[in-house]
């Protein structure tokens, strides 16, 4: 069985640690998968799920999905929902160096936006850093929507509202982001991964991002400096394979100035976090 390289969750290492010791299907894990299996569909769904983070199976397509998978899906962390990754934290920690750039431009109460929240750790973090704005959350998938609202709401954070929409369609064309930050589904996928993705608003959604992986980031380019305030500025994380120069390029075509403000080789992938703004010093 061939090993899967380009998987959003890049340390495949931490990912097989991820997997419970006790599980029945560890011992199998740690032999690489060198036999195949052949398990009834119930418990293939999850285990080529644990696997698929583990990167040692290929990605299963929607034909393959059984009535069983919600359930199958609720195991070891994989409860339908973007778990946190070296991506999550790349993008807090760009979020705590840029601290100050963030404050300036929210000064005085302002308006943020986290477009795909996953599991809700990067809005916690903007919430905190911003107390005194107005903070937005994200995602297609009605199970991430609800796991950040969760955590938002044990960690008694008030200053966010939750939305179940695909980039920007819950909005106003009049309303006006200052901070926007997207950890984009950045994985290139064959197109039916693609389209299973956009049809079922599951956690393929999180990482399936077409050709390139750039089918859901070259449509946000397209949109974000509409709803980007003039003070506004863009934290958007991407892959190597996604050509984060050429994005940076598109980015200034459309009338914005660009930058790379981290990078982090994380195993086989490197990984990017952007920075998009309409004056010219977050460039």
């Amino acid at each position: 069985m061939a090993v899967v390289v380009e998987r959003k969750t890049c340390i495949a290492e931490r990912n097989t640690k991820r997997i419970r010791h006790n599980s029945p299907f560890h011992t199998w894990i740690q032999g690489r998968a060198s036999r195949p299996f052949s398990l009834p569909p119930r418990a293939q769904v999850s285990v080529k799920f644990e696997l698929y983070y583990a990167y040692l199976c290929p990605p299963f397509h929607s034909e393959q999905f059984s009535e069983h998978c919600t359930t199958a899906l609720s195991m070891d962390g994989a409860d339908g929902v973007y778990p946190s990754s070296e991506d999550t934290f790349l993008l807090i920690e760009a979020l705590e160096l840029d601290t100050s750039r963030i404050v300036d431009a929210t000064k005085n109460g302002g308006l943020c936006l986290d477009l795909g929240c996953g599991s809700g750790e990067v809005s916690e973090a903007l919430a905190r850093i911003t107390p005194t704005s107005f903070c937005i959350s994200t995602d297609v998938n009605h199970l991430a929507t609800t796991k950040t609202r969760e955590l938002l709401q044990n960690n008694g954070l008030i200053n966010v509202d939750i939305a179940l929409c695909d980039l920007f369609t819950a909005f106003r064309s009049t309303v006006r982001f200052d901070v926007i930050l997207f950890n984009p589904p950045y994985v290139p996928t064959d197109q039916h991964e693609l389209e299973h993705a956009i049809a079922e608003r599951d956690i393929y959604a999180s990482w399936a991002g077409g050709k390139d992986g750039r089918e859901v980031i070259d449509k946000f380019l397209a949109t974000v400096n509409y709803f980007l305030s003039d003070r506004g500025i863009v934290y958007l994380v991407t892959l190597e394979t996604n050509k984060p120069n050429e994005i940076i390029s598109i980015a200034e075509v459309q009338g914005l100035h660009a930058c790379q403000v981290l990078k982090r080789r994380a195993g086989i992938e490197t990984l990017y976090i952007l920075r998009l703004g309409k004056r010219r010093d977050d460039g």
